[in-house]
């Protein structure tokens, strides 16, 4: 099972590439930095346009809001471009920064750049609304994808089909080129309605980031709260502003209102860099107190109650590898398994080159896994003392487990002597006994005494035919007296499903390991007959060095499991108890192969 590693310059636990920073502008990767360049021309461009209007949109202050705006997202959006890549949030706030600033182009004395302004003037709503994927950048539910692509129709569509039915609002100066209808009514109802529009979309935003935030995990809270608090409020505001600008005039309330909003957009910028400094702020912290508290862990329980709490995570679980990394239990020898969701995220915990742990932690405790990693280095020690305690409690369940199997096989085994007993045995001695009262009791001259004495002569010899096979049953005489070889050849002559013998040494072995080969061959060939519905059998044994490998195959339908049925579950633990090991193998279809190691 293959667990996720976290190095840096290499892709973190949550499937994020993270590079390294040194700082140095040189190490800016070029597109980056031209894209800073384009961000910052933008802006410029913007406040120059504003300067040299002839009719400027908005107050100067509004107009310089606007621009910071930009900065901020775009200037925040680069960073976080630059040290994950694969993180789609870069690129959203940088495109929403680039895309705040086409609606300055209202502000250009040419037609033509005037229109384009205006048909551009909310082309930036579909990557805005996209932010609302944080912190991941990936849309992840329906009606986030719902809200996206409505955004982008309004932005887009919409807002060049209305475009064309109002023309300029400021009077004299620059016109629309693409209006076709100028009728104030129209104009109006065409305003309202592309407000309207926007309204309902900030609305329906509030309540996915509300919703967003019912559903989270405490961790999860922690990493929202400042972009969707701010996220919230700027959406209200920016809806509530284009709401009343469409059906007020332009005044002091109006423009106070649209400064608000813009500093409440810039607010969700920001907040996304305060979150992600205070995450790395309070995961160092955490290390420094997970390491203060380790010396105190006497066990593994503990060691993941110091790691949940310090990380502030406490779905936070330790799991250790046992059967080389075949198998991962917790600290209680539990079989866990690893996380499959972008929710959870597994971390791996080496010493000396050696996997000892895998802490699992929710993913927004830390994204890059550095922390958690951290945590887990200094806790190496402690945990592979865990490691050691948790594959402890797995081999004593084991143990606890194959004792009972064990003790239920028996208990079946002589549940069946018992009825076999009763069933053949005691009935054949029951009529013998019968007739021998009857001979004693007849009368010479009208009964048959010789009859009666016969029929128990009879009685007891099926009585002992059956005891003797019986018997045989239990530990075969061939086997006893001749050895291995003989005995499957005659278990191979019993089959009800016709069995070759392809092999078995002559040499005799140990009578534990005589017994538990035969009785492998044995169990193996009742399945065969009771559930392969096969044509064929096929029986090997042979010496692999120190070793005895007993092998069963079959042409049956295939698709045994050892869990089914107690008789090959009795068999691996009989097999176990001698340090061996029994495989079944059997693919639907192809047949079944039983294979035992038994060591000499």
């Amino acid at each position: 099972m293959a667990v996720p590693t976290a190095h840096a310059g290499t892709t973190t636990p949550s499937g994020e590439r993270r590079v390294p920073v040194s700082g140095r502008i040189a190490d800016v990767p070029w597109h980056l930095a031209a894209l800073a360049v384009v961000s910052a021309l933008a802006g410029l461009g913007s406040l120059a346009l504003y300067a040299t209007a002839d009719q400027p949109q908005g107050s100067s202050t509004a107009a310089l809001g606007r621009v910071l705006v930009g900065w901020a997202f775009s200037g925040v959006g680069l960073a976080v471009w630059a040290r994950r890549p694969s993180n789609n949030m870069g690129r959203l706030m940088t495109a929403a920064g680039l895309l705040w600033f086409m609606p300055a182009l209202q502000n250009a004395n040419s037609d033509a750049v005037y229109t384009v302004g205006r048909v551009l003037a909310n082309i930036g709503a579909p990557a805005f609304f996209a932010l609302l994927t944080f912190p991941t950048g990936r849309i992840e539910s329906r009606s986030e994808r719902l809200l996206v692509g409505a955004a982008a129709v309004w932005g887009t569509f919409l807002t060049a089909i209305a475009t064309t039915l109002i023309p300029d609002p400021r009077g004299p100066g620059p016109e629309n080129l693409i209006v076709f209808i100028d009728n104030s009514r129209v104009a109006w109802w065409a305003n309202v309605g592309l407000a309207l529009g926007g309204a309902s979309l900030t609305a329906a935003l509030v309540v996915l980031l509300v919703r967003r935030w019912r559903r989270a995990t405490a961790p999860q809270r922690r990493e929202l709260q400042p972009v969707v608090t701010t996220g919230a409020a700027a959406a209200a505001l920016w809806g509530a502003h284009a709401l009343v600008s469409s059906l007020v005039a332009e005044n002091a309330q109006v423009a106070t209102l649209r400064l608000v909003s813009y500093v409440m957009l810039a607010g969700v910028a920001f907040a996304f860099l305060v979150g992600l400094v205070r995450a790395r702020v309070v995961a160092g912290h955490s290390v420094t107190r997970v390491v203060h508290r380790l010396a105190e862990a006497p066990g593994g329980l503990y060691v993941q109650e110091i790691l949940a709490d310090g990380l502030g995570d406490p779905s936070l679980e330790v799991v250790y590898p046992v059967a080389d990394g075949e198998l991962f239990v917790n600290a209680e020898g539990e079989a866990v398994d690893l996380p499959t969701t972008p929710q959870r995220t597994a971390v791996p915990v080496e010493r000396d080159g050696a996997l000892v742990a895998v802490i699992v932690y929710d993913t927004a405790v830390d994204r890059t896994g550095d922390s958690v990693a951290g945590a887990g280095a200094a806790a190496a020690l402690a945990l592979e003392n865990a490691r050691l305690e948790a594959e402890l409690r797995v081999q004593v369940a084991e143990v606890t487990a194959s004792r009972a199997r064990l003790a239920e096989a028996s208990d079946r085994a002589r549940q069946r002597i018992g009825r076999d007993l009763d069933d053949e045995v005691q009935r054949h001695l029951t009529t013998a006994a019968d007739h021998l009262r009857r001979a004693r009791d007849a009368d010479d001259g009208t009964a048959d005494i010789s009859g009666h004495l016969d029929a128990a002569i009879s009685g007891l010899d099926e009585g002992r035919a059956a005891l003797q096979a019986l018997v045989r049953d239990i530990h075969p005489a061939t086997l006893a007296e001749h050895g291995l070889a003989p005995a499957v050849a005659a278990l191979a002559g019993q089959a009800t499903v016709p069995t070759t013998v392809r092999a078995a040494p002559e040499a005799r072995f140990a009578p534990a390991v005589e017994t538990v080969a035969y009785s492998v061959v044995s169990e193996a060939l009742a399945n065969v007959a009771a559930h392969s519905y096969g044509t064929h059998a096929e029986v090997a044994l042979w010496q692999d060095g120190d070793s005895l490998i007993v092998e069963v195959r079959d042409d049956g339908i295939g698709g045994a499991h050892t869990d089914r049925g107690m008789g090959i579950a009795g068999l691996i633990d009989r097999v176990a108890v001698m340090d061996g090991m029994l495989t079944v193998t059997s693919p639907v279809g192809v047949g079944t192969v039983v294979r035992a190691v038994l060591p000499l």
